[in-house]
């Protein structure tokens, strides 16, 4: 993690996926990801902060969290350099 603010929001992330129905298979479904990259998110290894902004909006609608509040995390991690793969 990049800072304790994203550990935060990971956490409330994750503790809304777990409340669900189907928890993360039908989470991943609904924001048009896979199981892998949903994972990836929530462990880290995926910084909020460099998600696209589609795939950030759709976390932000299906897990209630509002997008300001995903969003605020892009001061934690730098931008991707020219030639990076996100």
């Amino acid at each position: 993690m990049s800072n304790q603010t994203e550990m935060t929001v990971l956490d409330e992330l994750a503790q809304s996926i777990d409340r669900r129905p189907g928890k993360r298979a039908e989470f991943a479904k609904a924001v048009g990801i896979g199981q892998a990259y949903l994972s990836q998110i929530l462990s880290g290894k995926r910084p909020l902060s460099r998600l696209p902004l589609g795939t950030a909006h759709k976390l932000a609608q299906a897990s209630g969290i509002p997008v300001d509040r995903l969003a605020s995390q892009t001061s934690a991690t730098p931008p991707l350099a020219p030639g990076d793969v996100q």
